[in-house]
């Protein structure tokens, strides 16, 4: 793991690279997944500026159509 770490909650957590990902087992890098999905649902919940915003408005998509 690095040095750094990540509070959450009241918890901190470690911060690992992708490299020391690689190296854990299926199950424990899933774990962490499962951990950081839930986290980050939480937040897309009820943090409005996370989604008050269009993927793509009228003018961003190109349509040969028209």
């Amino acid at each position: 793991m690095t040095n750094d770490s990540v509070r959450t909650g009241g918890t901190i957590r470690p911060r690992y690279t992708a490299v020391e990902l690689m190296k854990l087992s299926r199950e424990e890098r899933r774990r962490i997944l499962e951990e950081a999905a839930d986290l980050a649902a939480a937040d897309y919940a009820t943090d409005r500026a996370l989604t008050a915003f269009e993927a793509f408005g009228t003018d961003d998509l190109y349509d040969e159509t028209g």
